[in-house]
């Protein structure tokens, strides 16, 4: 079964919320790369018709050029 936000195709921060994706991270230890962050946030994959609007909502350090 999908999260609410990943049927949206909404990104883990969106909105003025903290960003929980980093917050565990953090709290187990893990580097802030691109594969752990998605992984975390996403773990079905990413939403179909994933794209740059979604791209540049991830944190900068993660981002795909």
């Amino acid at each position: 079964m999908k999260s609410s936000m990943q049927q949206a195709g909404s990104t883990p921060q969106s909105g003025s919320g903290p960003d929980y994706v980093l917050e565990l991270l953090q709290k187990f230890n893990l580097p802030l790369t691109r594969d752990n962050y998605l992984g975390l946030a996403y773990p079905e994959g990413l939403p179909e018709g994933w794209g740059a609007e979604n791209e540049a909502e991830l944190p900068q350090e993660i981002r795909q050029a």
